[in-house]
């Protein structure tokens, strides 16, 4: 497994793709990479960190990488704020709001969404195609 830390900022996003990137298996999807994982990690900057100050401890992001032959997973780990859980269940969104997409999207792209029970934590995790479930 392999793990990296972020400072909780706009700015760290293009640094934990690169990583993610560099750190996945050649059969990840790049476009899964770039579109679901950027919705995890903006959601844990934007909303699992805020109000922290830039400084603090709890003003950072990890993200976890584990690759297997079958499997690749992504999680990513915030201190500050859980994400509701009414937000972590599957939901129906009302088209005319302009927020509470970025879950749907990260859904969308990875075969698996996971969230730890404490709300302070996301797994999305990529199955290789024609890998037994």
């Amino acid at each position: 497994m392999l793990k990296e830390r972020f400072a909780a900022s706009l700015e760290s996003v293009e640094l934990a793709l690169a990583f993610a990137r560099s750190a996945a298996p050649a059969w990840v999807s790049v476009e899964g990479i770039d579109l679901g994982l950027t919705e995890i990690v903006v959601n844990a900057i934007v909303h699992g960190s805020s109000g922290a100050e830039p400084d603090a401890p709890d003003a950072r992001i990890e993200l976890a990488i584990e690759a297997t032959e079958d499997a690749c997973r992504f999680t990513v780990e915030w201190s500050r704020n859980a994400c509701p859980e009414d937000s972590r269940a599957g939901r129906d969104v009302d088209v005319l709001e302009t927020s509470g997409r970025g879950l749907l999207i990260a859904e969308a792209f990875f075969d698996r969404l996971e969230w730890r029970a404490d709300g302070l934590a996301v797994t999305g995790e990529f199955t290789r195609a024609g890998a037994s479930s």
